[in-house]
């Protein structure tokens, strides 16, 4: 009976250790909690347009892949694309992943917002995202890559008439 108790023990600890994702049993929390403070200050910094804060959240070699235009590399040209949106009048992140191991780590999620035009009607976009984010000699964490693309379909365009 002994026998059999340490058995079931020895297999159910077995079973726990293999439900755990390695990668997630060695990302420190302290790190994981850095890195969403650091997103925290990335919503509110898009929400404020305060795209030089923002920018600050890249590392200086980032490449931010967005939707529907070429990649933007280094705070230069990330500075450029962000300074090219509409109004942002409602932005949130929802983390669904967050995850690493040594100096380097990953989120996964998704994102909602509503941008106003000029003139034009509220416009709202959902979409999911990756980042990859990378520790710095002083500790802090800054996204390194960054890809986002919308769920909301393309609009179609109208046809042409045809030239006689």
């Amino acid at each position: 009976m002994r026998r059999s108790i340490v058995t079931l023990s020895i297999a159910g600890v077995a079973l726990l250790a293999c439900t755990q994702s390695p990668a997630s049993a060695s990302f420190p929390s302290a790190d994981a909690d850095a890195i969403r403070a650091a997103r925290t200050a990335f919503v509110t910094a898009v929400r404020d347009t305060a795209w030089a804060s923002w920018a600050d959240i890249y590392s200086p070699d980032a490449v931010l892949g967005p939707p529907n235009t070429p990649a933007a590399v280094g705070r230069e040209a990330l500075l450029r694309w962000a300074r090219t949106l509409p109004p942002i009048t409602s932005f949130t992140l929802t983390e669904l992943d967050i995850d690493g191991r040594g100096d380097l780590a990953f989120v996964h999620g998704r994102y909602h917002m509503v941008v106003q035009p000029a003139g034009a009607p509220a416009s709202p976009d959902s979409g999911k995202y990756i980042e990859v984010w990378r520790k710095q000699a002083n500790g802090s964490w800054k996204i390194s890559r960054d890809v986002f693309n919308s769920d909301v379909p393309l609009p179609v365009p109208s046809p042409t008439p045809a030239k006689r």
